[in-house]
């Protein structure tokens, strides 16, 4: 995770590649750990890195959100390459779901008018949807984008997000 500027690290951020137990919610290898043995969480930062500051790709997408006044936001950073990757260089990651006053005050230094919440499909992508709409809509103008069939946007074929994601964001 890079500055505001893309000059400096700011720190760093690892996911971990094994699946969620479903007995004690962590991920790991195998079945649950029951003595000492290794288990991490989904999301990991670098130590003295404080995600709430930041919206991963701003340095990036800041002048795209600047020239449109139109900004994507996601809940991680692999959500973000995937619509970058597909013509959508608008949009900044949460570092999970939830926006935190540091985050809303770089949207609205940027002069954001529309903010389209494409958070994953899933009961705590829903709920923070909601959330967020309600917290924003009275500065902000606050599409939903809709989909089905898939978690979350890097799982959607590029297909998809073409014909499906950038329409509802391009024409709305």
């Amino acid at each position: 995770m890079y500055d505001d500027n893309h000059e400096f690290a700011e720190g760093f951020l690892a996911r971990s590649h094994y699946s969620e137990c479903h007995i004690c919610h962590l991920y790991h290898d195998g079945p649950c750990p029951t003595t000492n043995e290794v288990a991490f969480v989904k999301w990991r930062n670098s130590k003295h890195f404080d995600s709430g500051k930041y919206l991963y790709n701003y340095w990036f997408a800041r002048s795209h959100v600047q020239d449109t006044k139109k900004l994507v936001l996601v809940e991680s950073c692999g959500n973000v390459w995937k619509l970058v990757e597909n013509d959508l260089p608008y949009c900044m990651g949460l570092f999970g779901r939830k926006l935190t006053l540091n985050q809303e005050l770089i949207i609205s230094r940027l002069g954001v008018h529309y903010i389209y919440l494409l958070l994953d499909n899933d009961e705590a992508g829903k709920s923070a949807t909601k959330t967020l709409h309600d917290r924003l809509h009275r500065r902000f103008n606050i599409k939903t984008v809709e989909f089905t069939n898939y978690n979350d946007v890097g799982e959607m074929p590029n297909s998809f997000i073409k014909d499906r994601i950038v329409s509802q964001i391009e024409h709305a």
